[in-house]
């Protein structure tokens, strides 16, 4: 957990350079506690999902920092597949990566689980937002109403995307209804 007005200084540790304006929209989508503390890895998904891709181009991080910077979003990679991802993002003479470049590397080699596997509640975000879809925990919630939990923790990954449809399509029927009010 991290302070949400450190927020923009913990990222710059770690080489991702946020504007005033990308704090404000990233932090718009996260929980904040009693503390008004933030989930680093909340933070960064909600960066991650709300960036202009252009605006990658100027972070660039240390490859020693890259395993913690993706521990920190809940994803885990094999020291193979960290090295495949590193080949979409060439190393300066610093020892630092383009994070963009990276990231899309990390999503080309993860394997997401294939339909019919069960998965872990607990890898759920960090699930979606590698597979490009970003939904708020109440939404995760709301997605899990359509999957059964079972002894071991895990759900149907067919269930839980069927969840996740009708969540997405409400929520696009929200906003098109606020459009529409205007």
């Amino acid at each position: 957990m991290v302070a949400a007005d450190d927020l923009s200084s913990t990222l710059a540790k770690m080489g991702i350079h946020l504007s005033k304006e990308e704090k404000e929209k990233a932090l718009k989508h996260i929980a904040r506690d009693a503390e008004g503390k933030v989930s680093l890895k909340s933070a960064l998904e909600s960066v991650m999902a709300t960036r202009q891709p252009a605006m990658f181009q100027k972070d660039r991080v240390a490859v020693q920092d890259l395993e913690g910077i993706l521990a920190s979003m809940g994803i885990y990679l094999t020291a193979e597949e960290l090295q495949e991802a590193l080949k979409y993002a060439p190393v300066d003479v610093n020892g630092k990566v383009n994070l963009g470049e990276f990231m899309k590397g990390v999503k080309a080699v993860q394997q997401h689980p294939k339909t019919g596997d069960r998965v872990p509640v607990g890898n759920l975000d960090s699930l979606l937002v590698n597979m490009g879809i970003y939904l708020t925990d109440d939404e995760i919630q709301e997605a899990l109403r359509y999957a059964v939990v079972d002894e071991d923790g895990k759900i149907n990954l067919d269930d839980f995307m069927k969840g996740v449809k009708i969540v997405q399509r409400a929520k696009d029927a929200e906003g098109q209804a606020q459009e529409d009010s205007y």
